[in-house]
């Protein structure tokens, strides 16, 4: 058997993926909705360049400090 985990509506995905943004990318909420129309805008215009500069700023703010005992 398989099964397929979702989210039960377009609700709760889009506030599930603001929270994971703004959890792990360290940019503020107000912000997070613009960069991703700025990517979802990139990739529709095969801008790359925009596109990675843009992805940039979220793991730019990501700690270094990250210590993972299993880390390879």
């Amino acid at each position: 058997m398989g099964y397929t985990l979702a989210y039960p509506n377009f609700e709760v995905k889009n506030s599930m993926i603001e929270c994971l943004a703004e959890a792990y990318s360290f940019v503020e909420r107000e912000l997070i909705n613009g960069y991703a129309w700025k990517l979802i805008d990139a990739l529709r215009g095969h801008d790359f360049e925009i596109f990675f500069n843009t992805l940039r700023v979220f793991f730019a703010n990501i700690p270094y400090d990250l210590q993972i005992n299993k880390e390879k």
